[in-house]
């Protein structure tokens, strides 16, 4: 790397393994750093606090990324080929895991023993793109939980209703009797097919 400064800056050599001569004006971040040492460094730094699922998406991407076939497809043959692996699937279930701590061996032993259903309404249809992880908001109050406060996987509508509800268990105690005690009415008045119309 050459500098075309005035006065030249000092240059010193890269602080990693390459030893590459960088000039003050070319560093990378604060520190004296070629760009490709820098980013193999920032790599490794998140590659620590990933999850081995994870890891091995990342590396499986970047073993791909290499190969002179995925080079030579075009945009479009890269959209098929991701809609056909479901790639960008297995990236969003891994960030909603790794959100929750969980591990993929635990959200697929939850979703059998629940038998792929939601917990609450038993539907089979997660409505949304996948299953929504509960967990016990008093524990953990934020989007994201510590694992051990993980209750179970519900369907978008139970999600949903739970989160407006603010778990509160009186309030959804509440909420039955209201719709009970005013079943079939609109408005205060019986709707027609009501049996309170008899």
């Amino acid at each position: 790397m050459t500098c075309d400064c005035t006065p030249p800056c000092e240059i010193r050599p890269c602080r990693y393994e390459c030893g590459t001569p960088i000039p003050k004006c070319g560093l990378v971040g604060r520190q004296w750093q070629c760009r490709p040492c820098y980013r193999a460094a920032a790599r490794r730094r998140k590659d620590s606090v990933r999850s081995p699922a994870e890891r091995a998406v990342l590396a499986e991407k970047r073993a791909r990324l290499s190969t002179p076939e995925w080079q030579g497809m075009t945009r479009g043959q890269r959209q098929s080929w991701r809609q056909a692996n479901q790639w960008d699937d297995r990236r969003r279930l891994d960030r909603q895991l790794r959100r929750y701590s969980l591990s993929v061996e635990r959200y697929e032993a939850m979703a059998e023993a629940q038998g792929h259903r939601c917990a609450i309404c038993k539907s089979p249809d997660p409505i949304s793109v996948r299953w929504h992880i509960d967990h016990d908001r008093a524990c953990c109050p934020d989007d994201g939980s510590c694992g051990s406060c993980v209750r179970a996987l519900l369907c978008a509508h139970c999600n949903v209703g739970l989160a407006m509800f603010h778990d509160n268990p009186l309030r959804l105690s509440a909420a039955i009797t209201y719709l009970e005690d005013r079943h079939g009415l609109s408005n205060g008045l019986p709707d027609e097919g009501s049996p309170l119309m008899g």
